[in-house]
């Protein structure tokens, strides 16, 4: 839960003598120096909740690490599974607001719009069973749990999971036991995005989205986001003769977006808490400071949107092609555990984990309306594809 009245400072007039602003997600705090907080006031809020989102996410991906205690192997196959569902709700959050009309603007016409779309992770997707997955060195405590949460699941702790000493010999020696990590407690992922629309080529549009990459902490570890994307809107109508006697308006789109975020670690090889007799352990590594991860998420659609404009009421439907793609990779200097015969190895390994999450692609089906008001129109509209998602916002320009 955030906040609120500390998010005031954005629109307050007063002095302000902090040099830090915080804001708070459950029993998580997030600290961003006031020099970026009074940039970020200027590029308007949905720049902030875009940060506040993020840093949720990062704070998940922050406890996903204690996954490399299983070995390089078993924590690919976690790390995919745990992060998988909030991967597909920002693709198809960047896939959303694109578009509430199937006109296109004069040339030079513009519209400067602000939306937030709000992806639903279904609850099929919010934990994941561990059963049958080909894991060669973990196994569950408790084989009734069968299943603990994804990064959409619920804030608890995950089942308990035992890390034996030889892989695909469960019989062999515990070295260890910790809980999976809980979700983020938010199975509704918010996607705000700025976005500017203008008039280029006859009946032809471009839209340009762009966040430059901002930097923040949380919980001392450091935090980068950065936002892109293009669309361009074609009315075919206006210029086949007999089109244009439709009563309503037709276009082709296409739209490309990424967000790349990156946040740092702090793991230690005394993180693993190893039940052996420290003469049995063998510790080569040397922590580096140099942790991270990095993830970016691609998101591409492309279709047919319909409109009708009935005095201020504008009624639109669209249906497209939806595809999404997340590479995640843990980087830097991390401990790996390693059976080494008469005792245990703490090895050093650079750059344990690339992960490709792979892509998803289905199609999406869009309904909405747009209302204008004077020099400004808001508008609405929900979105199926993978998972629902709903997008509202505002927008003001001149066509």
């Amino acid at each position: 839960m955030l906040d609120w009245h500390r998010l005031q400072i954005c629109t307050s007039n007063v002095a302000i003598q902090k040099k830090e602003f915080q804001i708070v997600i459950g029993d998580r705090d997030l600290k961003i120096d006031y020099k970026l907080l009074k940039k970020v006031c200027m590029k308007k809020n949905v720049i902030l909740l875009l940060l506040v989102i993020v840093a949720n996410f990062a704070y998940s991906q922050s406890n996903v690490i204690d996954f490399i205690k299983t070995g390089t192997h078993d924590a690919e196959i976690l790390f995919e599974n745990y992060l998988d569902p909030y991967a597909q709700a920002l693709g198809e959050g960047l896939n959303n607001g694109w578009f509430q009309t199937a006109e296109t603007h004069q040339f030079l016409g513009f519209d400067l719009s602000l939306n937030v779309s709000a992806v639903q992770i279904p609850a099929s997707d919010q934990y994941f069973k561990l059963n049958g997955l080909s894991f060669e060195q973990v196994e569950l405590v408790n084989p009734g749990d069968g299943k603990v949460p994804t990064v959409a699941g619920p804030d608890e702790p995950g089942a308990s999971l035992r890390v034996y000493r030889e892989p695909n010999n469960p019989a062999s020696e515990e070295l260890l036991t910790f809980n999976a990590p809980g979700g983020a407690g938010l199975d509704m992922v918010p996607v705000p995005m700025a976005q500017l629309s203008f008039g280029l080529l006859p009946y032809t549009d471009v839209v340009g989205r762009y966040v430059p990459e901002l930097e923040f902490s949380n919980n001392d570890d450091d935090v980068k986001v950065g936002v892109s994307g293009i669309g361009v809107k074609h009315n075919f109508t206006g210029w086949v003769p007999f089109l244009k006697r439709l009563p309503f308006d037709a276009s082709l789109y296409f739209t490309y977006a990424k967000v790349y975020a990156e946040t740092g670690f702090n793991f230690t090889s005394a993180d693993y808490n190893v039940k052996l007799d420290p003469q049995f352990v063998d510790d080569q590594f040397t922590f580096k400071d140099d942790q991270r991860l990095e993830f970016d998420t691609h998101a591409m659609k492309y279709g047919l949107i319909l409109s009708k404009k009935v005095g201020i009421l504008t009624v639109f439907a669209s249906i497209g092609n939806n595809e999404t793609e997340t590479n995640i990779d843990v980087l830097g200097h991390y401990p790996i555990l390693e059976d080494g015969g008469d005792e245990v190895i703490i090895k050093s390994e650079k750059d344990p984990l690339m992960l490709d999450l792979g892509s998803s692609t289905n199609m999406a089906y869009n309904a909405g309306l747009r209302l204008k008001l004077s020099f400004f129109k808001l508008y609405a509209s929900v979105n199926q594809a993978e998972y629902t998602s709903f997008n509202a916002g505002i927008s003001l320009g001149v066509r």
